[in-house]
């Protein structure tokens, strides 16, 4: 009987030690940074090669790419050679946020 109060009396200790103790403070995410990018090649098979991508500091410069057939703009979380990676030409253009003529 002795051994049943015991083990009672640890397990009530234990309760009231979880039950007082702080939640563990969240991990705040790591900040992500996108950037935006504009295709400065002149052909389609052009586009899935990152030398015909630029980093564009002013949005303003990728205004009036509506449709079309080239990719024109993308904004992405990883570098362009990331993104562009196993990418086809059509891919590229395909996946781009903006497309040209």
């Amino acid at each position: 009987m002795k051994k049943y109060i015991f083990s009672l009396a640890v397990m009530v200790v234990a309760v009231a030690a979880v039950a007082f103790t702080n939640p563990a403070e969240p991990v705040p995410a790591e900040e992500t940074v996108a950037t935006l990018y504009r295709f400065t090649g002149n052909d389609l098979s052009q586009a899935n090669k990152p030398e015909h991508w630029a980093v564009v500091q002013n949005p303003e410069e990728v205004e009036g790419c509506e449709e079309g057939t080239l990719p024109c703009s993308v904004m992405i979380n990883t570098s362009i050679e990331t993104w562009l990676s196993g990418k086809t030409p059509e891919d590229a253009a395909d996946d781009a946020d903006t497309r040209r003529n």
